[in-house]
Protein backbone atom coordinates (compact mmCIF):
# COMPACT_ATOMS: atom_id res chain seq x y z
CA UNK A 1 0.00 0.00 0.00
CA UNK A 2 2.86 2.39 0.86
CA UNK A 3 4.71 1.91 -2.34
CA UNK A 4 2.49 1.28 -5.19
CA UNK A 5 -1.56 2.53 -3.73
CA UNK A 6 -1.18 5.64 -1.61
CA UNK A 7 1.28 7.72 -3.69
CA UNK A 8 -0.76 6.85 -6.89
CA UNK A 9 -2.45 10.42 -8.17
CA UNK A 10 -5.74 8.47 -7.86
CA UNK A 11 -5.47 7.99 -4.43
CA UNK A 12 -4.07 11.10 -3.92
CA UNK A 13 -6.82 13.18 -5.22
CA UNK A 14 -9.42 11.02 -3.34
CA UNK A 15 -8.11 10.81 -0.18
CA UNK A 16 -7.76 14.89 -0.28
CA UNK A 17 -11.56 14.71 1.71
CA UNK A 18 -10.70 12.82 4.42
CA UNK A 19 -7.72 13.14 7.12
CA UNK A 20 -5.53 10.21 7.40
CA UNK A 21 -4.47 8.39 10.49
CA UNK A 22 -2.22 6.14 10.65
CA UNK A 23 -1.82 4.16 13.82
CA UNK A 24 0.34 1.30 14.89
CA UNK A 25 -1.49 -1.31 16.48
CA UNK A 26 1.00 -2.81 18.31
CA UNK A 27 1.39 0.50 20.25
CA UNK A 28 -2.00 2.04 20.40
CA UNK A 29 -3.83 -0.60 22.06
CA UNK A 30 -6.14 1.70 23.03
CA UNK A 31 -7.72 2.20 19.50
CA UNK A 32 -7.78 -1.53 19.02
CA UNK A 33 -9.68 -2.30 21.46
CA UNK A 34 -11.97 0.50 20.80
CA UNK A 35 -12.78 -0.13 17.08
CA UNK A 36 -11.79 -3.91 17.53
CA UNK A 37 -9.29 -4.38 14.91
CA UNK A 38 -9.05 -8.05 14.23
CA UNK A 39 -5.68 -7.60 11.96
CA UNK A 40 -3.65 -5.08 10.25
CA UNK A 41 -3.83 -3.67 8.02
CA UNK A 42 -7.48 -2.28 8.61
CA UNK A 43 -8.77 1.12 6.67
CA UNK A 44 -11.65 2.44 8.47
CA UNK A 45 -13.71 6.09 7.29
CA UNK A 46 -15.05 7.50 10.77
CA UNK A 47 -17.70 10.09 11.34
CA UNK A 48 -16.68 13.80 12.49
CA UNK A 49 -17.34 12.27 16.01
CA UNK A 50 -14.91 9.56 15.60
CA UNK A 51 -17.69 6.60 15.19
CA UNK A 52 -16.86 3.92 12.58
CA UNK A 53 -18.93 4.01 9.44
CA UNK A 54 -16.86 1.50 6.93
CA UNK A 55 -14.06 -0.52 7.39
CA UNK A 56 -11.87 -3.21 5.01
CA UNK A 57 -8.70 -4.89 5.23
CA UNK A 58 -6.18 -5.84 3.34
CA UNK A 59 -4.38 -4.88 0.35
CA UNK A 60 -6.14 -3.16 -2.45
CA UNK A 61 -5.63 -1.94 -5.72
CA UNK A 62 -6.28 1.83 -6.11
CA UNK A 63 -9.20 1.62 -7.66
CA UNK A 64 -10.65 -0.28 -5.05
CA UNK A 65 -9.21 1.63 -2.36
CA UNK A 66 -11.11 4.73 -4.02
CA UNK A 67 -14.02 2.97 -4.13
CA UNK A 68 -13.77 1.81 -0.53
CA UNK A 69 -13.17 5.81 0.71
CA UNK A 70 -16.43 7.19 -2.01
CA UNK A 71 -18.55 4.37 -0.18
CA UNK A 72 -17.20 5.61 3.28
CA UNK A 73 -17.96 8.86 2.51
CA UNK A 74 -21.19 8.22 1.35
CA UNK A 75 -21.62 6.60 4.38
CA UNK A 76 -20.93 9.60 6.21
CA UNK A 77 -23.50 11.49 4.76
CA UNK A 78 -26.18 8.86 4.53
CA UNK A 79 -25.67 8.30 8.78
CA UNK A 80 -25.52 12.11 9.32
Amino acid sequence: MDRDVLPSLLVQDAIKRFIPVRVNAWEELDVVDDYQIPSTPMYAVLDAAGKLVLRTGGYLAAEDFVAFLEAGELAVKTAS
